[in-house]
């Protein structure tokens, strides 16, 4: 009961079906909208979406009983890259141990030193930046959520997307004078045509346990839980 979609569901006037999964991305949450919303048909369909992993730079086919990532004791190891499929786990971890691993002698030497350590890892953070930076700019999350907004219309639900602003790159001082503005110029094609349907959260870093972790503590639960339920409250209020 510490998640907020749990307390969410704890409070007397709402009833919340978590249909969260480890590891899901944009595709798959269209999927799913498609299934239970018809269903389901809430009152309110929530979209949490996660600028740290959420964004896309490209489209993507979901392929059926193949999860996003492999979960094992190595980290998450992502089922395709870059147009390349991983049948397997060890498909997986075969290919970034080659890309990544140092296998060379002086290589291993000079990683042992900040300055050899920054050399060699170089050309890593610059793909990790190019990747970032192409998402960022990129319109393809929002393709998937105005169609999940779409279905929610179909079935009289009422679309709401949920901003979660990532813990080090997003919490500046921009970001708490106006957080959808600094949402809008930062991402300037994720809400396109749902801004006026978004809540983005005003998060604090004590919301979050300390990387690598990242994820909500029991008191960014519990913030995000007293957030949705006075935007639906009020929403509530004003429709009545």
């Amino acid at each position: 009961d510490s998640s907020f979609a749990d307390m969410l569901d704890n409070h007397p006037e709402c009833v919340a079906y978590n249909a969260s999964v480890p590891g899901n991305d944009p595709p798959q949450y269209e999927i799913t909208a498609s299934v239970y919303v018809p269903k389901l048909r809430p009152h309110y369909t929530i979209v949490m979406f996660f600028i740290g992993n959420d964004l896309m730079d490209a489209s993507r086919a979901v392929i059926p009983c193949r999860d996003l990532y492999y979960q094992t004791n190595a980290g998450w190891l992502p089922s395709s890259y870059e147009g390349i499929e991983f049948a397997s786990a060890q498909e997986s971890y075969n290919y970034f141990a080659a890309k990544y691993f140092v296998k060379n002698r002086f290589k291993k030497m000079m990683m042992q030193t900040a300055i050899g350590t920054a050399i060699f890892s170089l050309p890593r953070r610059i793909e990790e930046y190019t990747v970032w930076e192409k998402k960022r700019k990129s319109g393809v999350a929002n393709e998937y959520l105005q169609r999940i907004r779409r279905i929610c219309e179909q079935h009289h639900s009422r679309f709401l997307l949920v901003i979660i602003p990532t813990m080090y790159d997003d919490l500046s001082e921009e970001f708490y004078q106006n957080p959808l503005k600094m949402v809008k110029n930062k991402y300037p094609r994720l809400l396109t045509g749902v801004e006026d349907a978004t809540l983005v959260l005003p998060m604090q870093k004590s919301h979050y346990w300390s990387l690598p972790d990242g994820h909500f503590n029991y008191e960014g639960h519990a913030f995000v839980a007293r957030m949705l339920e006075e935007t639906i409250l009020k929403d509530k209020i004003r429709s009545s």
